[in-house]
């Protein structure tokens, strides 16, 4: 078995074709000693000059949110049980969607405002998942009932018009949030049309990072889409 150290890159690019040739041979015979201990050395040889860096914990927070907020919509939105009178009913639509957002916020324990949570305090925002130092009766923020920290701010929009959800979606630009959500219920070309604009929308804003994360949901044909703070798509999804 003719074997030497991994030292230089065209050693590595050697062994990364001596590996896809041997690759499937037989547990335990010469061929598969040697593919054994070349993956070995590719890995040594990899893991000293293309390290990879740690996750960024906000980015995989933001991802695990985005998750779990996917997860909560698809289980309260079953349309294929639906009467024709709920699909038609913007405040059902909006219902089931709170209840949806409830529930997370439970597991998440953190505080959710929206207008139909006592005392109807929709704060900013359709819906607001915040961390707070305690809860004020009447929905304000004091020194003892302080805002700490904004998980997450949707939007969401029932009408077909690109104009109205365009303008609810500019909204979430301005958000300091751990993930920006967009709830609406389109066909799916119409959809795409709307994306491309959303995308447009988050390119044009000078002050936003890239590390900013927006949660598109679609739920008519459904299709969630993740992007980032400069308009790129991250991944989409039709279902967890």
């Amino acid at each position: 078995m003719d074997i030497k150290p991994i030292k230089t890159e065209s050693d590595h690019e050697a062994a990364l074709r001596e590996i896809e040739r041997l690759w499937g041979a037989t547990y335990g015979s010469p061929e598969g000693d040697k593919l054994d201990v070349l993956v070995t050395l590719v890995e040594v040889y990899e893991q000293k000059h293309y390290p990879i860096p740690p996750p960024d914990p906000i980015e995989a927070w933001s991802y695990e949110l985005a998750c779990r907020l996917i997860q909560s919509i698809q289980n309260r939105f079953q349309l294929s049980t639906w009467t024709d009178e709920q699909m038609s009913s913007n405040s059902y639509w909006t219902t089931q969607l709170y209840c949806a957002l409830n529930r997370l916020a439970d597991d998440l324990e953190v505080e959710v405002r929206h207008s139909q949570v006592p005392p109807h305090s929709e704060f900013l925002y359709d819906v607001c998942f915040l961390e707070t130092s305690g809860r004020n009766s009447e929905g304000f923020f004091t020194p003892e009932t302080s805002l700490e920290r904004v998980i997450l701010v949707l939007e969401s929009e029932w009408e077909k018009g690109s104009k109205g959800i365009l303008y609810d979606f500019t909204k979430l630009l301005l958000a300091r949030a751990d993930l920006r959500a967009f709830v609406l219920a389109l066909a799916c070309n119409s959809f795409e049309r709307i994306l491309q604009d959303m995308k447009s929308v988050i390119k044009s804003f000078t002050q936003g990072s890239k590390s900013d994360r927006y949660l598109v949901c679609n739920l008519q044909d459904p299709l969630f889409v993740l992007l980032d703070g400069e308009g790129n798509e991250l991944c989409r999804v039709d279902e967890l």
